[in-house]
């Protein structure tokens, strides 16, 4: 092909293209796309890296031997370097501390409060609910604390491997001041149980005592001496129709139970000491 004729067909291809988009770019409603909406243009950016950041609901703070790991949100996690503990908070205004001892650990989620942190070890502290605590390891080893529903609040600690738990929220349970003590509550109602376990200050030691609640507007408490249990099972009692039982007091391997009926019993006055309340009777005496 003649070279002239050649650069003729190509100068006037150019032409063409520059015309008509000049005519496209001066015609009315006709303009250049707008790259915020040209559909082309927001593929050409996925392709090429540039995608959108999306916002951020988490609320979530993860900490691990004193590195905060995690952190977005008001959530707040904390830890100690060389304690190797664990903190998990999930959820606003969740707050996870373990920073009392090595292998602590702490887990807080919707709202709850999680405290692993009065200088023991191996401590576990679980708090799921608005406004629910659970205290775990106040200078005591080997501690769990769980406090599962709103308004729950569970102490364990002072004496080594107590446990406190409560479910169900509206409750509270301590277990303290003595050695391998259990609280623990499942509230089935929409007022708060009490369950105690140990001794009521640190110069009076409880150990292996056990206090338990099921039911409603319900106390047990097994405290001041070795051994004893106290126990309500009400689960279909009525707030206002009020249950107690209670055991020790100062005393050692005393009984006080409340089964399936309204009522309150009392084993505090000696040693090997029972009373029982039931739908067959009422039943007291000693061992």
């Amino acid at each position: 092909m003649n070279s002239n004729r050649s650069r003729y067909i190509g100068g006037g291809l150019l032409a063409v293209g520059l015309g008509i988009g000049a005519a496209l770019s001066a015609t009315p409603g006709v303009a250049s796309a707008d790259p915020s909406t040209d559909w082309l243009s927001s593929i050409d950016g996925l392709l090429g890296g540039a995608v959108p950041a999306a916002p951020s609901s988490l609320d979530i703070a993860i900490s691990f031997d004193g590195f905060s790991l995690f952190q977005e949100g008001s959530a707040t996690a904390a830890t100690k370097t060389g304690e190797f503990a664990l903190a998990i908070a999930s959820g606003a205004g969740s707050d996870a501390n373990a920073t009392g001892g090595i292998f602590d650990s702490a887990i807080a989620l919707d709202g709850g409060g999680a405290l692993a942190n009065k200088g023991a070890e191996f401590d576990s502290a679980f708090a799921d609910g608005p406004n629910s605590t659970a205290d775990a390891g106040m200078n005591g080893t080997g501690d769990f604390a769980f406090a599962d529903g709103a308004h729950s609040t569970a102490e364990a600690g002072t004496g080594n491997l107590d446990s406190a738990t409560v479910v169900g929220g509206l409750g509270s349970t301590e277990a303290e001041n003595g050695n391998g003590d259990l609280a623990s509550v499942v509230n089935t109602g929409s007022t708060e149980d009490v369950a105690i376990a140990g001794g009521t200050s640190p110069s009076l030691l409880g150990s292996n005592d056990i206090a338990s609640v099921l039911g409603t507007d319900s106390t047990a408490s097994a405290y001041d001496g070795d051994s004893n249990i106290a126990y309500v099972s009400d689960p279909f009692g009525a707030a206002g129709s009020p249950d107690s039982a209670v055991a020790g007091g100062g005393f050692s391997n005393d009984l006080a139970e409340v089964l399936f009926a309204h009522g309150n019993a009392t084993a505090d006055t000696a040693n090997l000491l029972y009373d029982i309340v039931s739908l067959f009777g009422h039943f007291s005496g000693s061992f």
